[in-house]
């Protein structure tokens, strides 16, 4: 019997060599992928405008659809529903079950907006914006307080002077 075993051996260790061998190459056949070498960047690229854009940036205009919602601001019937960087939407609310877009006050740089006494004030990058809503199928400019907000500033911009009125932002 002990023969028989040592004639056994020898095969059963070739074939664990084997084995072995085969399932180190498969492990370490397989590629890895070295993720560290790229990186995802979030890149905020400037939006500028000019200032004689700037200054005609103020219009009343159809509705249209929001692309992107700030400040929300509810009076009498109405909502004003704030368009980051671009204007307010003007939204009939006297029946809550069926909302009516009524207008949309196109204003560049726009990020706040509030209302008293019939008044809608709006942010524009550096200046406030005053507008009269007490028919608010006839909203008028009231006023424009130039300069008033320092969030943003004036930049030389291919020799002319411009101003960054938004940013958008690009995913590489």
């Amino acid at each position: 019997m002990r023969v028989n075993n040592l004639k056994i051996l020898p095969i059963m260790i070739k074939k664990t060599t084997v084995l072995l061998c085969l399932i180190s190459f498969v492990f370490t056949s397989c590629e890895k992928n070295d993720d560290s070498k790229y990186n995802d960047y979030l890149v905020a690229r400037p939006l500028i405008i000019s200032k004689t854009e700037f200054k005609n940036g103020v219009d009343i205009i159809a509705p249209r659809p929001i692309e992107e919602s700030g400040k929300i601001y509810a009076y009498k019937d109405y909502i004003f529903v704030n368009d980051k960087y671009r204007g307010v939407h003007v939204i009939d609310n006297s029946n809550p079950e069926n909302p009516k877009k009524i207008a949309f006050i196109k204003i560049v740089g726009n990020v706040d907006i509030s209302v008293k006494d019939d008044y809608l004030y709006a942010d524009s990058i550096t200046d406030l914006m005053v507008l009269n809503i007490v028919d608010i199928n006839n909203i008028s400019i009231v006023n424009r307080l130039e300069n008033v907000l320092n969030s943003f500033k004036l930049f030389v911009w291919n020799r002319k002077y411009s101003l960054l009125c938004s940013y958008e932002v690009i995913f590489y």
